[in-house]
């Protein structure tokens, strides 16, 4: 029994149009992030109003109170903080793991190069030809790529993640400087 070329054609045909309603159904996995709807009250009270409540606090606003003492005790207490210390370290971490996450949505590209040289000796237990080189060389170079196909969108997630985590980590700083600076300013 012989198979015509249509007969051969067919699984062929099947599996092209298998692997591409495969590819088209391949999308990003779950929902992007929708921040919640939080309805807060315009303001307070008529003296929230008028002292400006919702405005950001200034990241020295302890300045206005022109105290040359007040001013040295802050900028002391944050240099020699701690807890300054550990919150710019972890957001420095969290950057460089944001970096990271976002390196694995582009190809890897590695190269290398190798060189060696080996004389072979005349006086060993297999002669030499005559025209054959005493002195080799062997260099090689080598290149190649590697690239992960996001079909389910994983690593543009652990990007986003990483994103938020750098954000958390930058505000967890801030407010570790605020309270900080607060404290020392109450305490003074």
């Amino acid at each position: 029994m012989t198979m015509t070329t249509s007969q051969r054609a067919r699984p062929r045909l099947i599996a092209l149009i298998a692997a591409g309603a495969f590819a088209g159904a391949c999308t990003v996995v779950g929902p992007d992030y929708q921040r919640p709807d939080v309805s807060l009250p315009e303001q307070f009270g008529p003296e929230a109003a008028e002292a400006g409540v919702g405005a950001p606090v200034a990241p020295e606003w302890w300045q206005l109170y022109r105290d040359p003492t007040l001013n040295d005790l802050i900028a002391s207490a944050r240099t020699r903080n701690a807890d300054i210390r550990i919150a710019v370290a972890q957001l420095e971490e969290a950057e460089a793991l944001l970096r990271e996450a976002q390196a694995t949505l582009f190809p890897q590209i590695d190269l290398g190069a190798t060189g060696s040289r080996g004389q072979v000796t005349r006086a060993g237990a297999v002669p030499v030809p005559p025209n054959a080189p005493v002195v080799r060389s062997d260099l090689r170079l080598i290149a190649s790529t590697a690239f992960e196909l996001d079909f389910w969108g994983r690593l543009q997630r652990v990007a986003e993640a990483a994103r938020a985590q750098a954000l958390a980590s930058r505000h967890a700083r801030d407010v570790v400087a605020l309270t900080l600076s607060g404290t020392t300013a109450q305490t003074y």
